[in-house]
């Protein structure tokens, strides 16, 4: 079964999937005829509620005033592929206990991918995504077993303080999220910061636990190539972080250093603690000259 919309047309509204498809019969959403590359476009939102074993493949999908692409309440199997997601608030969002085994694979993004959750062995992917000048973070996981692998996140951030590229938290030490996600081989650079002490390449913040990172290229950002702030149990290793604390009008002279390990806090749950980093190349930009001057460290711990 498929619903495919002819190239160069475009749909204006928005609409939700709630089909329970097969792994044998999949659904496909998709586009017909046109030139090679040519996409039909939907100006609004699909989310997908509950819906399992559907792909959306080769659209363009945009103007949404939230997220574009949406997976929520227990989808599964849901396959994002070689689309274009732009203009929106968001791009991917995945939420609201969505299931696991969700793909999104080789789509061009302009909004952030906001959310997500799998399982050992079932994790969701975000692969091989373009995530280009969003007003927000490029890619955020408020959520377990996520792989964040091989994207181009780049010029995000531009209408918020506080933003990174590549984003993970928990919103309390004892929620379940932010627990055993990958990130791996992506290229982050020109993330924003206006006014404020981000604008990083990738940050685990308040109580990311049991995250992997390694072999990303983190270089000309407003703020931090790599920080964990209240973070712990990780791993970063084998990174190329250089030229970062690019910003002029921000409050990062607290911090002037390419990678930044650490806590503003006394209390013990907030510690950066049990963590591994090696193997990296971190390379200081100088001098850094915004809200203050002082030397740009390599590390600071």
């Amino acid at each position: 079964t498929s619903y495919l919309q002819k190239a160069g047309t475009t749909f204006r509204e928005s609409f939700s999937v709630s089909l329970q498809a097969t792994e044998d019969a999949r659904v496909v959403i998709g586009t017909y005829g046109g030139a090679h590359g040519e996409r039909a476009t939907i100006n609004g939102s699909i989310t997908f509620d509950g819906a399992a074993h559907v792909s959306l493949r080769g659209l363009h999908v945009t103007g949404a005033e939230n997220g574009a692409v949406n997976l929520v309440n227990g989808a599964h199997h849901i396959e994002v592929v070689d689309n274009e997601i732009s203009d929106s608030a968001i791009g991917v969002w995945i939420t609201n206990g969505a299931g696991v085994a969700n793909r999104t694979d080789a789509a061009t993004g302009g909004g952030p991918g906001r959310g997500a959750g799998g399982a050992p062995g079932e994790e969701t992917v975000v692969s091989r995504n373009s995530i280009l000048s969003n007003g927000d973070h490029g890619i955020e996981l408020h959520a377990n077993h996520v792989i964040v692998e091989r994207n181009e996140v780049a010029y995000n951030g531009s209408a918020n303080i506080g933003t990174s590229g590549i984003h993970v938290f928990s919103a309390t030490p004892d929620e379940d999220a932010a627990r055993h996600n990958v990130i791996r081989n992506n290229v982050v650079f020109g993330t924003y910061e206006n006014f404020g002490p981000d604008g990083n390449g990738i940050e685990l913040d308040h109580w990311a636990k049991d995250t992997e990172v390694y072999g990303n290229v983190l270089y000309g950002n407003s703020g931090q190539g790599f920080v964990a702030f209240r973070a712990s149990d990780f791993r970063f290793y084998g990174n190329f972080v250089f030229d970062n604390m690019q910003s002029e009008a921000h409050l990062n002279f607290a911090r002037p250093t390419e990678v930044f390990l650490g806590s503003f806090s006394v209390d013990p749950i907030d510690q950066v603690h049990d963590y591994t980093v090696f193997g990296n190349v971190i390379a200081s930009s100088g001098t850094f000259s915004g809200s203050g001057s002082a030397n740009i460290t390599a590390l600071l711990v």
